[in-house]
């Protein structure tokens, strides 16, 4: 076999690992971008979960306040006590001002939640693009530096078959100098 072959079937070799790595990161990038807007999108679910949690919890409180209100209002009439005047409807006053904080309460930390949840989101969704983003240039960067390597390989073939074949070194093809090509002109 002619020694300039083996540079020109490294070269080959070459393209082909190239292409493979660039696949496998472009691959690898993918996936990571999928499991990102997957974690996505479990996130905005668990913030509009969060969101009606708070809903619920604000109603929850609501029901109690109005059970609380009425038992207080029985407790006065049972006693022959006016529920609508004097301290019973400061009583009651008071109970409905903390429930509505309460149920504000509620509702802040359900919204504040969803809010973290959201961001969680947004954050999963920026590293998917990103992952996407930096496999592709990864994957570019490979094929340059694998096409680098192919047109090395080229090159040594060119100047082994231009220099009668023959490789110089120790069985590798090396650069030859201008020496070596003779004179064109």
């Amino acid at each position: 076999m002619a020694a300039w072959l083996v540079p020109l079937f490294m070269a080959g070799s070459s393209i082909v690992n190239t292409h493979s790595q660039a696949r496998a990161q472009q691959a690898q990038g993918a996936h990571r971008s999928s499991i990102a807007q997957t974690n996505s999108a479990l996130a905005r679910i668990r913030a509009e979960e969060e969101e009606k949690r708070g809903a619920a919890d604000a109603r929850r409180v609501r029901r109690k306040a109005k059970q609380i209100k009425g038992e207080q209002r029985a407790r006065a009439a049972a006693q022959g006590l006016d529920p609508d005047s004097g301290d019973i409807a400061d009583l009651q006053t008071e109970t409905e001002l903390s429930a509505a904080v309460d149920e504000e309460t509620a509702r802040t930390n359900a919204y504040l939640a969803a809010w973290g949840m959201e961001m969680e989101a947004i954050n999963a969704s920026s590293e998917g693009r990103f992952a996407s983003l930096a496999a592709d240039t990864s994957a570019k960067m490979t094929v340059i530096s694998g096409g680098m390597q192919a047109l090395g390989y080229g090159l040594d073939a060119y100047q082994t078959r231009r220099a009668g074949g023959k490789l110089k070194g120790k069985g590798k093809a090396t650069t030859l100098s201008e020496d070596d090509y003779g004179d064109d002109t």
